[in-house]
């Protein structure tokens, strides 16, 4: 199993963007390394963002994030949405 393919198939059981998928935000974001982010599928991220190295934005079906315009997320910026009540 190649690399990309191995880093996607973990990506997948646990509901984060595959590596194309990163690709595809980095047209709009600046994104420093493809390989170290994490984000799930469910997040919506604008246009303009500048995305460090190890950075994890995880939320689960029922709790959403959204990420608007021109932010950055330093290193190892970390954002969850899981678990509590939702109004």
């Amino acid at each position: 199993m190649e690399i990309i393919e191995y880093l996607n198939e973990i990506r997948r059981k646990n509901g984060f963007l595959l590596i194309n998928e990163v690709v595809e935000l980095a047209k709009y974001n600046t994104v420093y390394d493809i390989f170290s982010i994490l984000i799930s599928k469910q997040v919506i991220i604008g246009k303009g963002n500048t995305i460090y190295p190890n950075v994890i934005i995880e939320c689960n079906d029922e709790h959403g994030i959204i990420i608007g315009d021109n932010n950055i997320l330093f290193n190892g910026c970390s954002i969850k949405a899981k678990g509590g009540k939702s109004k």
